[in-house]
């Protein structure tokens, strides 16, 4: 995602959290043929690779870039010491 292409992954665990499927990448069984399909679809339309790819990068900056990961674990830390700011509470 971070360099603008589609992700094809295997529909559980992690990739669930990151993917969006069929926006910023494809989720799919763990079966060789349902790779093989998608990688035809995107051979077939640069078009979706190239939508595909863009939001993938808009997702992984406004999700995932090491800014937000910064602020997030920031908002953590300080929700442990002081519980009630931003009304957050980390158990």
């Amino acid at each position: 995602m971070y360099v603008g292409k589609p992700v094809i992954a295997v529909d559980c665990g992690g990739p669930r959290e990151t993917i969006v499927h069929q926006k910023t990448g494809f989720l799919c069984p763990a079966i060789e043929s349902h790779f093989a399909a998608t990688m035809a679809r995107l051979i077939k339309d640069p078009g979706l690779v190239e939508r595909t790819g863009k939001a993938g990068k808009e997702r992984f900056c406004d999700l995932f870039s090491y800014e937000q990961f910064s602020q997030s674990w920031q908002d953590c830390v300080e929700g442990l010491v002081h519980p009630d700011i931003n009304g957050k509470k980390y158990d």
